[in-house]
């Protein structure tokens, strides 16, 4: 099981589990977890390229490597293991991680093989064919890097640009409405682009699907793992002490958040804790839970299975900040009979997909671009979309136009069109600044 020196304890608690989890029903194939044991180091490029580590060399990932080296070189780090679930399945832990806290993982991985094997959007994926097309994308990048007619620097930027981009299609693949996923139209049908900056935006976008289980699932991956966490380390028979560490653990992964932010392993666990003790009571079947384990997205999932119990105990409300006193936070509804409905609503916004703005895409014979923000209560960060705005301008050379919804300090709503003009592209040409106006409709 192991690919370098493990304790023998390790294997036999393990061993324990994996049969508990058998038992159970739970869809783990036997023997089809390879788990490595590596240093902080080495375990940087799994976490950063979500267990794919041979993806290509950018300077995004290089950030959240950035970010992950600190945190280990801290002994703060919150994430110590990367996870892989092609065949067999990869799971990369951090070395000198205590024992209780391996276990604790592997408990949650055993879980987190059966979720991907029974839900439709991961079981639609082949993994091992994405272990394998990373390899494939590194190796283009590589040779586009060292081509003298492209170079180092004109890849950088056109993969800055799709990297920028290419979130937004995670709310038009959730919709199943490709014609406004804006990577995808500008690499198939934009006359302007060259070919070898096509197949770079067709890659990035490639690898994007790819992993867009890990977004659409967050919630309830992590509380499918919590949820069995315990049942399995239990049924390692642990000695007393490692048995308190693990439960200690186990009460850190479900650990209320700061003001502010959301714990996806202590909602989702809360959610089907619920749905199985209804299922103890009579109040739905065993189906039921199956059916919403095998069909559902976060945002559907939260939508049809959060209760106000549920939500309370998981100290949810919703809030915004206030316009008129420069950005305090301020709460707008509790999760009480009055007010979770709400609150459930405003947190369904903040998943799968819907963590990403929308746009509509229009495009003219000419080829010039206006995106319409799709207005949903929340305004877009006009800053943040010129900053991307203008990175797809330069790769393009066309003006573009972003229509979005702006709301004043009186709760009035009013559409704001905003134009970003080009002077140069990224290859150093000169373009014109007379550019015809893009269409209304």
């Amino acid at each position: 099981m192991y690919r370098s020196d493990a304790l023998k304890d390790m294997e036999l608690y393990y061993g324990r589990m994996e049969e508990e989890a058998h038992d159970a029903g739970l869809l783990v194939p036997k023997d089809d977890l390879e788990v490595y044991l590596i240093e902080a180091r080495q375990l940087l490029a799994p976490l950063v390229f979500r267990g794919a580590s041979e993806r290509y060399a950018h300077w995004t990932f290089g950030k959240r490597a950035e970010i992950a080296a600190g945190l280990f070189e801290k002994k703060s780090v919150d994430q110590s293991e990367a996870f892989m679930p092609s065949s067999p399945a990869r799971l990369f832990l951090w070395n000198q991680m205590p024992i209780f806290r391996k276990l604790t993982v592997l408990a949650r991985v055993l879980a987190y093989l059966d979720f991907a094997s029974r839900n439709e959007i991961w079981s639609a994926r082949d993994f091992n064919e994405v272990w394998q097309g990373v390899r494939e994308h590194a190796k283009f990048v590589e040779e586009l890097s060292r081509s003298p007619k492209v170079g180092q620097e004109k890849v950088r930027q056109v993969l800055t640009t799709a990297h920028a981009v290419v979130p937004q299609c995670a709310h038009t693949r959730m919709l199943r409405d490709r014609t406004d996923d804006l990577l995808e139209v500008i690499a198939e049908k934009s006359p302007k682009v060259e070919e070898w900056v096509r197949q770079l935006l067709l890659m990035v976008h490639k690898e994007w699907v790819w992993f867009l289980p890990m977004i659409e699932t967050e919630v309830m991956l992590k509380g499918w793992g919590s949820w069995w966490q315990m049942r399995l380390v239990r049924s390692a028979r642990l000695p007393p002490d490692l048995d308190f560490a693990c439960a200690r653990e186990f009460s850190r992964t479900l650990a209320i958040p700061p003001l502010g932010r959301l714990n996806p392993s202590l909602i989702g666990y809360r959610i089907f804790t619920s749905m199985h003790e209804r299922w103890e009571k009579g109040e739905i079947s065993e189906q039921h839970i199956d059916e919403a384990v095998e069909t559902r997205n976060d945002a559907t999932f939260l939508g049809d299975f959060l209760t106000q119990e549920t939500a309370s105990k998981c100290g949810l409300f919703s809030w915004e900040r206030d316009k008129k006193s420069k950005g305090l936070l301020v709460v707008q509804e509790l999760s009480d009979q009055e007010g979770w409905e709400k609150v459930r609503d405003a947190l369904v916004l903040t998943v799968a997909g819907n963590r990403f703005p929308a746009f509509r895409v229009h495009t003219n014979t000419a080829w010039h671009l206006r995106l319409d923000h799709q207005f949903d209560g929340r305004v877009l960060d006009a800053e943040e979309a010129k900053g991307v705005i203008t990175h797809l301008r330069d790769l393009l050379g066309r003006e573009i136009e972003l229509r979005r919804m702006v709301v004043d300090v009186n709760g009035s709503h009013d559409m704001r069109r905003d134009r970003i003009s080009p002077t140069l592209n990224f290859f150093g040409h000169l373009l014109p600044r007379e550019i015809p106006t893009p269409p209304n409709e």
